[in-house]
């Protein structure tokens, strides 16, 4: 079975519900949202699996890795005519081809982000991305506008390997903090008002004496 990339988009792994297969691959109809399934990995008939070169998929086989860099050439090269067809098609070929026999690497410069590693690259970076300039805010920019004194780069720091509980607290922290200004505020205009409202009563019982 081969389906087209453009019309089906990657969900999960699971283990396969087939006898004589290792893992299925749920993708999804962009339009119409029903999931199909494509079963990969091969298993003998008396339910041992064939070894493959490193499982890269769920790892629920990883005794059956050999890591013979060999049998992987081998294989690359009886299923090389295959290869073309990834580009636009998902396959159990395409599945097996990549995470069974494991020839994939990564180009750090290429920024399309067309397959499911590269997409989860891409991911992970984003969230990265957001988490550290979330951080960058509760550090830098919320202290800033409370006229904070501090630095706040080695709190950034710590909440940067603390996560995100870290994170959330920092948060609240910081707006408990403007709101305990604006307490303190109302305070002490509370205490000038009721200065000037007893130097005004002193004033006038003064001149009611006179």
């Amino acid at each position: 079975m081969k389906l087209l990339k453009n019309e089906y988009k990657f969900i999960k792994f699971t283990r396969s519900s087939k006898k004589d297969k290792k893992y299925t691959a749920i993708l999804q109809n962009k339009k119409t949202g029903r999931q199909t399934k494509i079963h990969f990995g091969g298993i003998k008939k008396d339910g041992t699996p064939y070894t493959q070169f490193k499982d890269k998929v769920l790892g629920l086989y990883k005794k059956y890795d050999t890591n013979d860099k060999a049998r992987r050439d081998r294989y690359r090269k009886r299923h090389s005519k295959e290869v073309p067809s990834f580009k636009d098609y998902w396959s159990a070929g395409l599945f097996s081809y990549k995470f069974l026999w494991w020839y994939y690497k990564i180009n750090s410069t290429n920024t399309d982000c067309e397959d499911i590693e590269q997409k989860q690259v891409c991911i992970d970076y984003i969230i990265s991305l957001a988490s550290v300039s979330t951080l960058f805010i509760i550090s830098e920019v919320l202290p800033f506008l409370k006229e904070h004194k501090g630095n706040g780069l080695v709190d950034l720091l710590i909440c940067l390997f603390s996560g995100s509980e870290c994170c959330l607290t920092k948060m609240i922290e910081c707006l408990k903090g403007e709101d305990d200004d604006k307490d303190k505020g109302q305070k002490q205009e509370q205490s000038i008002k009721t200065d000037e409202e007893q130097h005004l009563t002193n004033s006038v019982n003064i001149n009611i004496q006179k």
